[in-house]
């Protein structure tokens, strides 16, 4: 059919078209074949303007290029199979066929059949050829919803038509033994006390020690010896980032299906002024910390922030607020405006990092910049709290909206408490020291609480192994969306949100820098060869088993390793070992 819009010269000189046909069969004719006119004219009209384009006659368009144009511009030309009445059996087909218009299939699929019959799809080349702003009318309608049946749930396990919105809330430098929901003392949250006994809570969500690495392999699925992050950005002389052009993160692909996404606060995995990722790794908007200016100059993040918000630098004025306000601000203002689609909001919390401060509203409260900040771990509980006060902000925003029953909220955190923190955890009264950046669990046991009203089982407790590179593949399950170009190693836990009966990972990887280990829930292996039973949280670690000890599961562990670097074939699923 492409050749029929701009046939090569010399192959239609001498073409006669003999007509005899009677009125009736010219009316029929119109009425079947209006459909095919509207494509071959508009096309016909595209080829002429690549022509125009290019300088050369219309007979010399390329017919790959011309197909690629067209598919771009969802004109499809390619002949129906006989007898088969579905142009596009489901949601997924389309997407895999129409990238970037996967939104638009719950409005052609006008008798929410999950499927594009093509009466339905003539009748959108219809709609288009008659709407010259077909686009922007059809984004700002609501499209048919697909009929629910109680308590019939998809393979994918969640209602036919259904894309819950999902907030991922990512505090920095947060263990679990400073939350009152995991036994945590002394620190009031009664935000997160609240998302644990209305939703689940994970006892054993694990992460890398540190900072850039967890955010990267948070954002791809993908462990930091892959995807190039395995130290912390900090030095503006380092050029280290996350490639876009090698990864998609979980944004890049929930756009794809039609989802509006945001995230607001520490980037931190390449540098903003010089390496601006944030639109390519899928956000259509962004309010973050800048940590350098132009200059090389480290900036403020709480008092006198320095923020770059949808690509221009911010200072003056938001020099007035605290940053982490500004942050939600922004983020319940998201909210508001795309409430009435499906979104993502990724909240990277700049709490609680150092500098140690006094949050607004303390009697010993100043608002000077993070550089002359020089308070001590005294500040930790504050700092714990106002977090807290942020997510409950952002929460009752939800409700307001009338959005909760169709929304998820997250709480996770990138790495374990900082080293000068001590906190109270237990009945014991166990002094729990911070393990940033230690390759233990004090470094990289993190909490993990997630709430979804009327779906997810209140006050419900998971023991199962959960890692970062999780988070990807759930919410592409969540979200019905397409996988990434990378290799995933993370393993959905939304079977595990639903309460359904899951078998559980048997272990997870955690890395920084140079190194490298796998935690069972008995083990834990370096890549070094190093064994050392795990301990008990508030106990001390452990020494290393003499080497010649535990044979087998020395070996079960190099095959472990073996499988994720690609040296050997991995013989079974994490969930059937």
């Amino acid at each position: 059919p492409y050749e029929a819009i701009v046939p090569r010269k010399g192959e239609c000189d001498n073409l006669v078209v003999p007509v005899c046909v009677s009125a009736s069969h010219i009316a029929f004719t119109s009425i079947r074949m209006e459909p095919v006119w509207m494509n071959l004219g508009e096309s016909a009209g595209v080829a002429a303007a690549m022509a125009v384009d290019a300088s050369i006659p219309v007979q010399d368009v390329p017919y790959n290029k011309l197909r690629q144009k067209l598919e771009d511009l969802d004109q499809k030309l390619d002949r129906e199979q006989p007898g088969k009445s579905a142009r596009w059996k489901s949601q997924n087909e389309w997407n895999q066929q129409k990238k970037g218009w996967e939104w638009l299939f719950p409005h052609i699929d006008t008798d929410s059949d999950g499927q594009i019959s093509a009466e339905e799809y003539n009748a959108f080349q219809k709609y288009k050829a008659k709407h010259k702003n077909w686009e922007d009318s059809l984004r700002k309608k609501k499209a048919a919803p697909t009929p629910r049946k109680k308590g019939v749930r998809t393979p994918a396990g969640h209602l036919p038509g259904d894309k819950p919105n999902i907030i991922l809330i990512f505090a920095d430098d947060l263990g679990i033994e400073a939350l009152n929901s995991y036994g945590g003392r002394g620190v009031r949250t009664p935000h997160l006390d609240k998302l644990a006994t209305g939703g689940m809570l994970f006892t054993h969500c694990f992460a890398n020690p540190a900072c850039s690495p967890s955010r990267a392999e948070l954002l791809t699925g993908t462990y930091p010896s892959f995807n190039g992050v395995q130290h912390v950005l900090s030095k503006w002389d380092d050029d280290t980032y996350l490639d876009p052009n090698q990864f998609n993160s979980f944004a890049n692909q929930l756009k794809k299906a039609g989802y509006a996404t945001a995230v607001a606060g520490k980037w931190n995995i390449s540098w903003l002024e010089r390496n601006d990722t944030v639109k390519a790794f899928g956000f259509d908007e962004h309010c973050l910390w800048q940590m350098y200016d132009r200059n090389g100059v480290k900036r403020s993040r709480f008092y006198k922030p320095y923020f770059r918000i949808n690509g221009k630098v911010e200072e003056t004025s938001i020099a007035e607020r605290f940053g982490p306000d500004v942050l939600t601000d922004f983020m319940i203002d998201f909210m508001k405006r795309k409430k009435d689609r499906p979104f993502l909001v990724y909240y990277p919390a700049l709490l609680v990092h150092t500098p140690y401060i006094r949050v607004p509203g303390g009697p010993e409260t100043n608002a000077l910049p993070d550089s002359k900040q020089k308070k001590g771990p005294e500040c930790f509980p504050e700092m714990v709290e106002y977090l807290d006060k942020n997510v409950g902000r952002l929460v009752n925003a939800v409700d307001e909206l009338g959005i909760s029953n169709n929304t998820i909220v997250i709480f996770c955190a990138d790495n374990g408490t900082h080293g000068p923190v001590t906190s109270i955890w237990g009945e014991n009264i166990t002094r729990i020291k911070g393990g940033k950046m230690t390759m233990t669990d004090r470094g990289s046991r993190v909490p993990l609480i997630v709430s979804w009203p009327n779906t997810i089982k209140p006050g419900t407790r998971c023991d199962d192994l959960v890692e970062l590179a999780d988070f990807l593949p759930t919410f592409l399950e969540i979200a019905s969306a397409p996988k990434p170009v990378q290799r995933v190693h993370g393993q959905s836990f939304f079977p595990q949100l639903l309460g359904k009966e899951q078998p559980s990972k048997q272990w997870v990887h955690i890395e920084y820098k140079n190194d490298r280990q796998i935690r069972t829930r008995e083990w834990i292996y370096t890549a070094k060869g190093t064994l050392t039973r795990v301990n008990e949280l508030g106990r001390p670690e452990n020494r290393p088993e003499r080497q010649g000890d535990h044979e087998a599961v020395r070996n079960e562990m190099k095959r472990i390793f073996a499988s994720i670097d690609g040296v050997a074939p991995e013989r079974s699923s994490q969930s059937e070992r």
